[in-house]
């Protein structure tokens, strides 16, 4: 594993390993005063108890400030959800404030989505998805895991955010999906 001012890179990472340094991420960047302003701003004018929507306006802030681009070929990228202060590196609020906008690959869209909600007192996990690939007519158990998400609980059930799928792809059914690993933040 190297860093690149505070983006964490890794050639050689299982899921597990991945999602652990997702939520320290997260953990760690929902305490910055920072971050906490920016998340308290996303959801400002939403009725103090109404967790749904605070979720929406979470998903809803991510639609329209992250754009999805994929990880270099072979490697595994995670960015810091606030700031960094090294031009070079920025953490993702950082881009925003400058920028106008956040990329990065679906890891750093769930590690921004999950901070975002904590720092809102909303509890958050993390989901890996392993897609089926048929193997002789079936779906294979062992596929790689390709994809992250993060869910958001309202109080009564976890809310996925899932702003990296293509926008005309609808959700995957349990059928295309081989396996999940869920981590809590």
């Amino acid at each position: 594993m190297t860093t690149l001012g505070a983006w964490i890179i890794d050639t050689d990472v299982d899921a597990r390993t991945t999602l652990g340094r997702m939520a320290r991420l997260c953990e760690k960047a929902m305490l910055d005063p920072a971050v906490i302003h920016a998340a308290n701003v996303i959801i400002a004018g939403v009725q103090s108890r109404d967790v749904p929507a605070q979720i929406a306006a979470i998903c809803s802030f991510m639609e329209s400030y992250f754009y999805f681009v994929p990880n270099p070929q072979g490697t595994q990228t995670i960015r810091p959800p606030g700031w960094t202060g090294r031009p070079a590196a920025p953490g993702m609020l950082e881009d925003i404030a400058t920028r106008g906008l956040a990329q990065g690959a679906c890891d750093d869209a769930a590690v921004l989505i999950a901070t975002l909600g904590m720092a809102n007192g909303i509890p958050a996990r993390f989901r890996a998805i392993a897609f089926c690939v048929q193997l002789e007519g079936r779906c294979d158990p062992t596929v790689a895991y390709t994809h992250v998400i993060a869910d958001l609980f309202d109080g009564v059930e976890w809310q996925d955010c899932d702003v990296t799928r293509p926008l005309d792809v609808d959700r995957p059914t349990d059928a295309e999906i081989a396996r999940t690993m869920t981590y809590d933040v």
